[in-house]
């Protein structure tokens, strides 16, 4: 995925984004203009529509990769402190994300089934992991895993 480049700002944008803005007891600089269905902020100048916490995290430290995704430190979607972000590659952002499917089914220690997942028993796939007593039991039509 590319990004968009973003221009620096004029002073009447950079008054515009900032009013935007309202900061929470946490420190998160809440986006309060416009979002996306998926929470985050969107900010638009010069007729094109950016990313709330790409323009903050360009406007703030001048070093803004269009190759590489923000990450929310906070896991604040609408957030857009700089602080709160870091650049990261889309395959860590995933990988890291608490909410992120990979993620959470990294952290099960037990199939559905609940067979423990160990190093005899785990099948690794391209798709996940899949537990080897229950796919056995399912081939050769023994009691199916329920």
């Amino acid at each position: 995925m590319k990004y968009k480049d973003i221009p620096k700002l004029s002073i009447a944008q950079t008054i515009r984004f900032i009013e935007n803005i309202s900061i929470d007891i946490s420190n998160c600089w809440d986006w309060i203009g416009r979002k996306n269905k998926h929470g985050y902020g969107i900010f638009k100048f010069n007729q094109v529509e950016y990313y709330a916490h790409r323009v903050s995290y360009s406007s703030s430290t001048n070093n803004l990769s269009n190759k590489l995704v923000l990450d929310h430190i906070c896991r604040n979607r609408s957030c857009v402190n700089p602080n709160h972000l870091r650049q990261v590659t889309p395959s860590v952002n995933a990988s890291e994300n608490t909410f992120n499917p990979l993620h959470l089914n990294s952290l099960k220690t037990h199939c559905k089934h609940g067979h423990e997942f160990t190093n005899e028993n785990t099948l690794f796939r391209p798709d996940g992991r899949r537990c080897r007593i229950c796919k056995r039991n399912n081939e050769v039509g023994r009691k199916r895993c329920r």
